[in-house]
């Protein structure tokens, strides 16, 4: 009450924040003392709010050497001022409980909306760790097999490399009885040959005795 007749016009509230005001204090309450506000009073509210328009376009004559200067009337009631002051301070915590409100539901969108990206991303990150533990054991597995091949390989290598090993000693033997059946064959060569001289050397004394024995007879 006191903003609408404050001596500077330009702190005084709009027509449209009056009644805002008063259809938030009629139709709103928001404490006790405005409930309590008495009946008389709210009926006039109420006749001021629901006048018809053409009523406010009604001719007033004025005095022409009438003046009037704003100042601030001291005929208003301290408790209603207060009601009013404490309504305005409940409209404005309203505000802020309202924006407050607002950026709350803003914050639990992005908490949901976070948690939804979490979610996804724990779910795919799940699927990677299972491709991968699948590609792991895989591997594992090849790698058993390429090792029970490695294995069976090297077994194999060593099987030949000992019968590489034996067949050198064979050969080393071949070789050593070769060359005791090529002494034996050059021994025999040589006795072959002595016999044969030996031979030529009888066949020739028989000749020769051959020869004494037909000169003895004749």
């Amino acid at each position: 009450m006191k903003k609408c007749w404050d001596e500077d016009p330009l702190k005084r509230p709009s027509s449209k924040e009056v009644l805002n005001i008063i259809k938030n204090w009629i139709f709103h309450p928001s404490n006790k003392k405005i409930k309590d506000i008495n009946k008389e009073l709210k009926s006039n509210i109420t006749e001021f709010i629901n006048a018809p328009i053409e009523y406010n376009n009604l001719i007033v004559e004025s005095h022409p050497k009438a003046c009037c200067t704003s100042h601030l009337l001291d005929f208003t009631s301290k408790e209603l001022n207060e009601i009013l002051e404490g309504f305005q301070g409940f409209l404005e915590l309203k505000q802020n409980y309202q924006g407050s409100q607002n950026e709350l539901q803003n914050i639990q969108m992005e908490l949901i909306n976070l948690q939804q990206n979490s979610t996804l991303q724990n779910e795919e990150f799940a699927k990677k760790e299972s491709t991968l533990q699948i590609q792991i054991t895989n591997l594992q597995s090849e790698k058993q097999a390429l090792d029970g091949k490695l294995t069976e390989q090297l077994k194999q290598i060593s099987q030949l490399n000992q019968e590489k090993n034996n067949l050198q000693d064979k050969l080393v033997q071949t070789e050593t009885i070769i060359q005791e059946l090529k002494f034996q064959q050059d021994q025999f060569k040589n006795q072959l040959n002595q016999s044969q001289i030996g031979y030529k050397q009888i066949e020739e004394e028989n000749l020769k005795l051959e020869k004494i024995a037909e000169t003895y007879y004749q």
